[in-house]
């Protein structure tokens, strides 16, 4: 063998190492802290026979955009979303700008300045079946962004109802397209001080950071496990499905475009 061809495979080597440092580092397994993360928390609010309010605080941290959707139970339909005096205030000075969709119970937010108002942040008001008890968890967040200045952050979302330790994460199954990310929202009910993980049941496939987002790596399958860890040492699990798959056009470039070498 060649002094040259072997120079040339020490620098490809070299090369392919600090290329999997890079991919493999951003997505480390570490454990993120409900007392150092972003909180929400989703309660039940004023209740009649026919309408509830299901409300959506902060409970800790500071945080300057996120995009979410409120998804209700069979049976609910939203009527109306209310904001809270502070999200109003910040609306009126221009710091902030909203957009909502009461039929898909969808918002996003943006502010100049991170919003540190700890409390409700916005009230949705259903319409529920007559003289039925609304229960709390059974009203999922999906936060699709959400982040502060120049770092994101974990989407955690505390529900009230239950001493008991669980843990929710929403989608429970998602097909992404090649290259496509999303961000995992964890629910937790019983314990307000816990550390969260997650885990790639197939990395090469589909990636996950220390705050649940996930990268759709490779064409595939894989389950997302996230563990959620009391200060007793008491861990719960829950898992997301997710597959990712060719879109029309990428399936074009890979075939005709030689896609198979290079993208």
């Amino acid at each position: 063998m060649s002094k040259t061809f072997k120079r040339f495979f020490a620098i490809i080597l070299a090369a392919v190492m600090v290329f999997s440092m890079f991919t493999v580092g951003g997505f480390a397994k570490d454990k993120v802290s409900t007392k150092d993360n972003v909180v929400f928390s989703v309660d039940v609010g004023m209740e009649n026979d026919d309408l509830v309010e299901i409300t959506l605080s902060l409970v800790s941290g500071s945080v300057s955009y996120f995009d979410f959707e409120m998804v209700c139970p069979s049976g609910y339909v939203l009527e109306e979303i209310e904001k809270s005096d502070d999200i109003k205030e910040m609306l009126f000075s221009g710091s902030a700008s909203m957009a909502s969709n009461v039929k898909d119970g969808k918002i996003s937010f943006a502010s100049i300045d991170p919003c540190e108002c700890p409390g409700k942040l916005f009230g949705f008001i259903y319409e529920k079946p007559h003289g039925e008890n609304a229960d709390a968890s059974d009203f999922k967040i999906r936060f699709s962004t959400l982040g502060g200045e120049d770092e994101s952050y974990a989407a955690i979302v505390f529900y009230d109802n239950s001493e008991e330790l669980s843990v929710n994460v929403s989608p429970q199954s998602r097909e992404l397209r090649y290259k496509d990310s999303e961000m995992i929202t964890v629910g937790i009910s019983g314990c307000t001080d816990c550390e969260i993980s997650f885990t790639s049941s197939n990395p090469k496939v589909v990636k996950v950071d220390e705050n649940g987002n996930i990268y759709a790596a490779k064409r595939g399958s894989a389950t997302i496990t996230c563990t959620v860890t009391d200060s007793d040492g008491n861990e719960v699990t829950n898992s997301c499905d997710v597959k990712v798959k060719y879109s029309f056009g990428q399936w074009l470039i890979k075939i005709l475009l030689f896609g198979w070498i290079w993208y």
